[in-house]
C-alpha cells in the first residue's frame, strides 16, 4: 500500500510497521474497521479506513475479527536502524 493511503496513522507508526516491530493486517469481516495495528503481544488498534484509531483493545476482545493481508508501505524511507535500549 502506498504509505499515503492511511493519512491518520502518523509515519512514525507506518515505518515501524516496514520495519517488523508492529504488524498491520487488513480486516474482512467488521463494518467500521478496516484494518488492524498490532504492537505487542496485548494491544491492538482497530482503524478505519483512513487509519483512524477506533479504539485500543486488549487481544480477546475483538476474538472473531478475519484478518485478511499484512500490510506494508511503498513509497516510505527507511528509517534509522532500530535501537533498543536494555538498562
Amino acid at each position: 500500500m502506498h504509505e499515503d493511503k492511511l493519512k491518520q496513522l502518523p509515519v512514525e507508526v507506518k515505518t515501524l510497521v516496514n520495519d517488523g516491530v508492529y504488524s498491520l493486517y487488513s480486516v474482512k469481516n467488521r463494518p467500521g474497521i478496516a484494518y488492524v495495528l498490532l504492537t505487542n503481544a496485548r494491544k491492538l488498534f482497530p482503524l478505519t479506513g483512513s487509519g483512524e484509531i477506533v479504539q485500543a483493545v486488549t487481544i480477546g476482545t475483538l476474538s472473531e475479527l478475519e484478518l485478511g493481508d499484512a500490510i506494508y508501505f511503498e513509497g516510505l524511507k527507511s528509517g534509522p536502524a532500530l535501537q533498543l535500549n536494555y538498562t
